[in-house]
């Protein structure tokens, strides 16, 4: 499809001219790309690193035949291969027809040699040697099917086998022309790399992959800067131009991209996992582009920059938190200060030679103290709320290392994003990693609670679940319409997100629904947390399930403790093995890590506290691990029929006075809490009075905070957390009972749908008028009190201020 969109528009070009890389306004582009590469010509390459890059060929067996042609081993890679592995071929044909070697071997080798050719400090003996072996490889690799209109590029993900292949014929662009192989090569790398997307239809692109981003979009750029005319080139770079911006710009529903409120999506959910990767394509290209006619548009790269910004955000000296983990609960994940670096290189988006804040966040991610004379930032701190990740972020200083910040994040699912990715190797026991944690990730990092081995997958912190045995939590696999083999459960509410005003004060809430398929249907709760400062308010209502065989918990933590760390009990430590004690009224506890949590008994609930040596099994293969924890939860006992919880947490706290908060309201319909510092916030799960000391009432389920600023003025944030992405019932999600089924994400008719306004309307006491001109909110005075309405669009918080009628 994209070559027929390529050859409508340039149905043959021009390779009768001689190529030019060094006039002309895309000269700059070469060198930019080269860079990148890091193609160094003063580097000296010793003898035996020559030896060793051309012995790297060997294993290919290249020859010369007597007609001129070139032959080889088989040239394959493992994207092709894994498809003849179904058990239709006999095993005698199979291992024949795996008897190959890998394209991306070769790439290597091609790249080494193109990095050496372009050096000034080889003899003539060693660059005839190694300008043979290159040329000899191209003219291998295209012979063995790595050439224009081959079968291989309808193959998924080849470009992770082919980067290194295409990078070397970029950097030999001279010396592949000057062989006769450049329109060849040229050729094949607009189409392994489907260039002709760039022909898309603005009305056409409603997302953006980040796999093509990253495995194909800089080659795509430097298969045009192959090009040996240079209006062609041009008009090629004219149009990516065109097609890029235009194309980060969009991600229409759950579609793949950039969200407004920077998540990055992908398997139609926020994933950093990808996100990193599609960060390191694309800051390659924006570099290269970058002080060209060619480079993004303004609002393409300003939007690029947000998410990019973003994701140091919700991360942790890169480290990616387990809530973000998708589907590798390992601990191990990270993203890369790389993009930041090439990023902050390409200049900012209003044109500045160097963009500082990147280059900033770049030095302090690198762990250097400037770059490009830039001082590294300290760790950011402040409060975010990212809807379509229904996520609400904290992050606030370390008391002993002031540029260093700890990350407080809760996160949900709805009827729109999903609470788990799991696959047949990959987050067995994942089902609740979604339903409310509330994760913790300390400033020093050393002490970060999670560890894989021994890990109970019923008790991320926050969670409020069924406490099953691990082969009743292990997920049952099937394939679905439209999916793999897999799993991606949705809920059926709409209400989950978050809200933030200020830089201290945040709020998370949502409605938890347990999925039927595994008879969990009746599992449900309503759960919030309040954000002031240090100081993190959870508050649950209406726990209730029918399960008769185990108990409901909500974790408060589980912290590893490989070295028998000990944790304060009512100020008293404890680390002994074995521990299993159940407080039957307040209690306090301490975490390696700092964190004070102060836990109230409500009605039958106990507190439980857990010193073990824990058993439990690896998330990708089942296979059993062990390791030694220190759990606190909440036991809400068997089948609980309205339960409640309420706790506090001082993340990290510089002393360990109680938290000073109030709560207004705790029950079903309102949880609403007063922070020390006078911040009011009201998570309303349907339409509520409350008694509030300005909010009365709100008329949707909605999320509200308050605040008297200037002494006089009353700051509001608002939002309404549905993305509002149908309306409805999703009548495939329903049975005959009218409970809901298991579905793919990606068969929804609705994936791609718009967020569609929602407005909510909050009555505020008193008369009050907009403080802003031109806000899209409008107010109303009804007897004594001000109705206050908004519409917010994907679930993005509507923040006002309102000062007293006169």
């Amino acid at each position: 499809m994209y070559d027929q969109m390529l050859r409508e528009e340039n149905p043959n070009f021009n390779f009768e001219v001689e190529f030019d890389d060094t006039s002309g306004e895309t000269a700059t582009l070469y060198s930019n790309f080269d860079q990148h590469l890091g193609v160094k010509p003063n580097s000296v390459i010793s003898q035996e690193k020559i030896d060793q890059n051309l012995a790297k060929y060997q294993p290919f067996k290249i020859q010369t035949l007597a007609d001129g042609s070139i032959s080889g081993e088989p040239l394959d890679h493992p994207n092709r291969q894994k498809f003849l592995k179904t058990g239709i071929l006999n095993e005698h044909t199979e291992e024949m027809l795996l008897d190959t070697q890998q394209v991306r071997d070769l790439g290597k080798a091609m790249l080494e040699t193109a990095k050496f050719l372009r050096t000034n400090s080889l003899s003539s003996e060693n660059r005839h040697a190694l300008e043979s072996a290159f040329i000899d490889a191209t003219q291998y690799a295209i012979s063995q099917g790595f050439t224009n209109g081959s079968g291989y590029q309808i193959v998924s993900h080849l470009g992770y086998q082919t980067r290194e292949l295409f990078d070397s014929l970029f950097i030999m662009r001279q010396l592949i022309s000057e062989h006769g192989l450049l329109k060849e090569s040229q050729q094949l790398m607009m189409w392994f790399n489907a260039s002709g997307r760039i022909y898309e239809k603005d009305e056409d692109i409603i997302d953006s992959n980040v796999d093509i981003l990253n495995t194909q979009l800089q080659w795509m750029v430097k298969s045009f800067l192959l090009l040996p005319d240079h209006n062609e080139r041009v008009a090629m770079l004219n149009q990516l131009q065109q097609w890029l911006s235009q194309t980060l710009l969009t991600s229409d529903g759950l579609g793949g991209g950039f969200k407004p409120d920077g998540s990055t999506f992908h398997h139609s959910q926020h994933y950093p996992a990808y996100g990193k990767d599609a960060f390191n394509g694309l800051s390659a290209t924006i570099f290269g582009l970058g002080g060209s006619p060619y480079q993004i548009t303004q609002p393409a790269h300003e939007y690029t920059k947000d998410a990019l910004l973003k994701m140091r955000i919700y991360t942790k000296e890169m480290v990616t938190p387990i809530v973000l983990s998708g589907r590798h609960p390992t601990g191990e994940q990270k993203i890369s200060a790389t993009p930041y670096k090439w990023m902050a290189l390409a200049g900012s988006p209003s044109g500045d030679s160097i963009d500082q804040e990147l280059a900033a966040a770049y030095a302090n991610l690198a762990k250097m103290p400037e770059f490009e004379e830039i001082p590294a930032e300290d760790e950011p701190v402040g409060v975010w709320a990212m809807n379509y990740s229904s996520t609400a972020i904290s992050r606030g200083t370390s008391f002993q290392d002031p540029s260093l910040s700890w990350l407080a994040m809760a996160r949900g699912f709805s009827r729109y994003l999903v609470g788990n990715e799991t696959y047949e190797a990959n987050n067995l026991y994942g089902r609740y990693l979604q339903y409310g944690q509330l994760e913790l990730t300390p400033s020093d990092l050393s002490k970060r609670p999670f560890s894989h081995d021994g890990w109970d997958w019923n008790r991320f912190p926050g969670t409020t679940t069924i406490h099953l045995p691990n082969d009743e939590l292990k997920a049952t696999l099937s394939q679905l319409p439209a999916a793999g083999i897999e799993e991606m459960l949705l809920s059926t509410e709409s209400y989950s997100g978050a809200n933030a005003l200020g830089d201290d004060n945040a709020m998370f809430a949502m409605k938890l629904h347990g999925h039927k398929k595994y008879e969990q249907q009746s599992l449900r709760a309503r759960k919030s947390y309040f954000f002031f400062d240090d100081t993190i308010v959870a508050l649950g209502s209406g726990v209730v399930n029918n399960e008769s065989r185990y108990p409901t918990e909500t974790t408060l933590f589980q912290h590893s403790v490989p070295n028998l760390e000990p944790i304060e009990i009512n100020n008293s430590p404890e680390n002994q093995l074995g521990t299993d004690t159940t407080f039957s009224s307040d209690t306090k506890f301490k975490d390696p890590a700092g964190n004070l949590y102060f836990v109230q008994v409500k009605g039958d609930e106990t507190i439980r506290f857990l010193y073990q040596d824990q058993h439990s099994n690896a998330q990708n293969d089942g296979s059993p691990t062990q390791g030694q924890f220190a759990t606190a939860l909440i036991n809400h006992g068997i089948a609980p029929e309205d339960s409640q919880y309420e706790y506090a947490v001082r993340v990290e706290p510089a002393d360990e006075i109680e938290p000073n908060y109030t709560v207004i309201q705790h029950d079903n319909k309102v949880h609403a809490v007063r922070g020390g510092s006078g911040v009011e916030s009201f998570a309303f799960f349907e339409a509520a009075t409350t008694t509030g000391t300005h909010v009365l009432a709100a008329d949707t389920p909605s999320q509200v905070m308050t605040q008297i600023t200037n002494g006089r003025n009353l700051s509001l944030s608002i939002v309404n957390p549905d993305l509002a992405i149908y309306t409805g019932t999703d009548p495939d999600q329903v049975d005959e009972n009218g409970e809901q089924v298991e579905v793919s994400i990606y068969s929804r008719p609705w994936r791609y749908s718009l967020s569609q306004p929602v407005q909510t309307t909050i009555t505020v006491k008193g008369h009050w008028q907009l403080n802003q001109p031109g806000s899209q909110a409008t107010i109303r005075h009804t007897g004594e009190n001000t109705e206050v309405t908004v519409k917010t669009t994907h679930a993005t918080p509507e923040r006002l201020s309102l000062t007293p009628s006169t």
